[in-house]
């Protein structure tokens, strides 16, 4: 037989090694803190580059509409200007078609797929 031949002996020797005491519970208490804390700190993190990143969005495409108006602007103030000066009117009026047809669709096609690109990759 072995040493401890009383068996309620060993299950009070067995029932002290498992128990933990009061300092490893404070040790692990303290580990749960600080990992939820840390949690708490990525979660902060990334926070504030999704207010970063919306912030950025908002003022790209203010950029964006703002270059479309000035342009639009520009080249309805380049037509009349044109359209003013009565010689070659027809010629005039062709180009001021082709200028319209050559600036609007390119603008309008890259910021609206910039535009598209920065919004649409919200929703994913």
């Amino acid at each position: 037989m072995s040493v401890n031949d009383d068996p309620q002996e060993e299950n009070i020797a067995l029932s002290t090694i498992n128990r933990p005491d009061v300092e490893d519970l404070n040790q692990l208490y303290e580990k749960v803190q600080n990992e939820i804390k840390q949690e708490e700190d990525e979660r902060k993190k990334l926070e504030d580059r999704l207010r970063a990143l919306e912030q950025s969005r908002r003022e790209i495409s203010t950029i964006l509409l703002g270059c479309i108006a000035a342009t639009i602007l520009g080249t309805f103030l380049y037509i009349y200007i044109s359209v003013s000066d009565t010689e070659d009117a027809d010629k005039n009026d062709e180009n001021a078609k082709e200028l319209i047809t050559l600036i609007w669709t390119s603008e309008v096609g890259l910021v609206g797929g910039a535009l598209g690109y920065y919004f649409g990759s919200r929703n994913k």
